[in-house]
């Protein structure tokens, strides 16, 4: 009975070591199961910000070039920036094709990392697309340009013309500006000679004046007036008579 007793609980403990090694196993299996996934969801994380960077070089290059191309840029600097872009078209490309492949090798059937590789692919032709119409536009602009050429060579001999016959102009106008200045000095001193010439009249009527006290002062007052404006005119020689003329008068 004792012996039998023994066998059973030999049996017994084999059959536990043998269920628990069967459980060791699996758990093994499920932990490296594990590992491989957190292992891929790294990998794919790390191309999906790889690829994020990519695609945001990609937008601060086109808006650059658009800002240079309103500012004014070279053909030769606008396809050196150009190549820049297509190269980070191409690199994004390339890693989201890496990605797809990636996926497809994987037991993983996330869906997350689907749908993200597609918004990236949508995203990356929406920028191709961009670019694509970038270089319609300058290609535009550059033939019309090239166009332009032969008239703009014609437009710069008329404009030396016409600047040759403004100069020609200018020189006119500074010569009658000359000559005018000159007849309103004369005029000037002219009107100035009138005005003591005339002033010289009153004060001889004022001092002929003998019965009329009113009428004196009157002329004085006149010729007074007329040495003023003849002074103001330039005739320094009024002066004295303002002077002179005005003590009467007090």
């Amino acid at each position: 009975m004792k012996n039998q007793l023994a066998v059973l609980v030999i049996v017994t403990s084999l059959m536990a070591s043998c269920g628990l090694k069967q459980e060791n196993e699996t758990l093994v299996a499920k932990i490296d199961s594990l590992n491989t996934e957190l292992a891929f969801q790294r990998q794919m994380s790390a191309v999906l910000e790889n690829v994020g960077v990519l695609l945001d070089s990609i937008d601060q290059n086109r808006n650059a070039l658009k800002v240079n191309m309103e500012m004014g840029t070279t053909y030769d600097d606008f396809n050196t920036r150009l190549s820049e872009l297509n190269q980070y078209v191409k690199d994004s490309e390339k890693k989201i094709d890496e990605m797809e492949k990636s996926l497809a090798k994987s037991n993983s059937s996330n869906k997350t990392y689907a749908n993200s590789i597609a918004r990236l692919k949508k995203q990356l032709e929406d920028k191709t697309a961009q670019i694509a119409q970038l270089e319609a536009t300058v290609a535009e602009y550059k033939e019309k340009n090239e166009q332009l050429g032969t008239l703009v060579e014609l437009q710069n001999t008329e404009l030396e013309d016409k600047a040759l016959q403004i100069e020609a102009k200018r020189q006119e106008l500074t010569m009658l500006e000359t000559r005018i200045t000159e007849l309103l000095t004369q005029s000037k001193v002219s009107q100035a000679d009138s005005y003591f010439m005339r002033a010289q009249a009153a004060e001889e009527a004022a001092r002929r004046t003998q019965l009329a006290p009113k009428k004196k002062k009157e002329s004085y007052k006149e010729a007074l007036d007329l040495y003023q404006k003849a002074f103001d005119l330039g005739r320094e020689d009024a002066k004295p008579k303002i002077e002179e003329i005005s003590k009467r008068l007090k």
